[in-house]
């Protein structure tokens, strides 16, 4: 049996992702994926208050609405280009003064983007000095590979996975490539969790799982 850390019910996972499904991945009571849940597993050892602000893009309404926004209430804020977010707005161009967040949450957004290097640089522009970003992408090989070509969707998603994805991350750059845009980045992966395999599996979560990463400015 399963157990889910962010709607804290037991359940047995169902299986995830198009043709190649990943088994014991999505939680069939509040629809977190294994992402989500190691996601929630690292907010947790941060010192987050009543009074922390935090900006999550994209929001994903399984820790969102469940977990951060009873938390912090107000400074709990959302972002999307469409759809219902307290802030809409294009994340390469925000209407967000600089320096406003104490957390910036970017998950599985950056690969949407075609310019995600100006994303990035938004990122670091509203974040405090002293404050985390948590950026996480998926990963392909160990260099980054990006079109912006027209392509046939069936070909778009053989290549990065979705066909509405611009690029698959490299595992060997993507570290680089923030730091070029004025983050400094921490890769957090299992290994900094005081949990037993037997725990993760009961999660859902396993090394394929992938890790995420803990920014902070560099300036």
């Amino acid at each position: 049996m399963n157990y889910c850390n962010i709607c804290e019910q037991e359940s047995e996972f169902a299986p995830f992702g198009g043709d190649d499904p990943r088994y014991f991945a999505l939680c069939r009571n509040c629809g977190s994926l294994e992402r989500d849940r190691f996601t929630w597993l690292y907010l947790q050892t941060l010192d987050m208050r009543s009074d922390t602000r935090l900006l999550h893009i994209a929001p994903d309404e399984c820790y969102g609405s469940r977990k951060l926004r009873p938390l912090l209430s107000n400074n709990y804020q959302t972002l999307s280009i469409d759809g219902k977010a307290d802030i809409k707005a294009d994340l390469c161009d925000l209407p967000i003064v600089d320096e406003s967040y104490d957390i910036v949450l970017c998950s599985h957004v950056l690969e949407h983007i075609i310019d995600d290097k100006k994303a990035i640089k938004e990122i670091g522009r509203i974040l405090k000095k002293s404050g985390i970003a948590v950026v996480i992408v998926p990963f392909g090989a160990k260099n980054t590979d990006e079109c912006f070509d027209d392509m046939p969707i069936e070909e778009r998603y053989q290549r990065f996975g979705h066909p509405g994805h611009w690029r698959a991350y490299g595992t060997d750059d993507f570290e680089v490539m923030l730091l070029s845009c004025g983050l400094k980045s921490s890769k957090i992966t299992l290994d900094d969790f005081p949990l037993t395999e037997e725990q993760f599996n009961r999660l859902g979560i396993t090394r394929k799982t992938g890790y995420l990463f803990s920014c902070t400015r560099d300036d």
